[in-house]
């Protein structure tokens, strides 16, 4: 199986004022902080395939 395989939606938002941002996904408790709402965005993006990815390498 890949990541490409499976389809799940997973609840995750972003809020932040000026040049503090955070962005966080509740379903799987991954957290990321930035200067931008584009920048967490990508964070979060990158923190969960990561996540997921390890994921699968468990039996």
């Amino acid at each position: 199986m890949t990541l490409n395989d499976m389809t799940k939606t997973l609840r995750c938002y972003a809020y932040g004022h000026g040049s503090n941002w955070q962005a966080i996904c509740i379903d799987i408790d991954i957290a990321v902080h930035g200067r931008t709402q584009q920048q967490v965005k990508d964070r979060l993006t990158a923190s969960v395939n990561l996540f997921l990815r390890d994921l699968l390498e468990f039996p």
